[in-house]
């Protein structure tokens, strides 16, 4: 995971981008800015959604294990589904509490 989004850095979706759900439970991301559309699968697509209001990794973890149970590997699946979405722009980062 990038330095700048530790489980404590609080994220949410970049405002601006679009979203249309796709049959198979996917979502397309639409980055008006960059011009350019991301294809998530099911598992992106909920972690897109629980991003609609801001929250933290750890949050979005735990989330999803409440949902789902102790699923192996989904730390690491959803850690790498969020460092795929910034490095792709589509999240907003704001500083973790207590730092500064």
């Amino acid at each position: 995971m990038p330095s700048d989004l530790r489980p404590d850095t609080v994220i949410a979706q970049r405002p601006h981008v679009r979203t249309l759900s796709l049959p198979d439970g996917g979502i397309t991301l639409y980055a008006a800015d960059a011009s350019t559309a991301y294809v998530m699968n099911s598992t992106a697509a909920l972690v897109w959604q629980l991003l609609e209001k801001r929250t933290t990794s750890a949050t979005v973890i735990e989330d999803l294990v409440g949902k789902f149970g102790e699923v192996p590997d989904l730390p690491r699946d959803v850690t790498d589904i969020l460092a795929e979405m910034q490095r792709a722009g589509l999240l907003s980062l704001a500083v973790a509490p207590g730092d500064t």
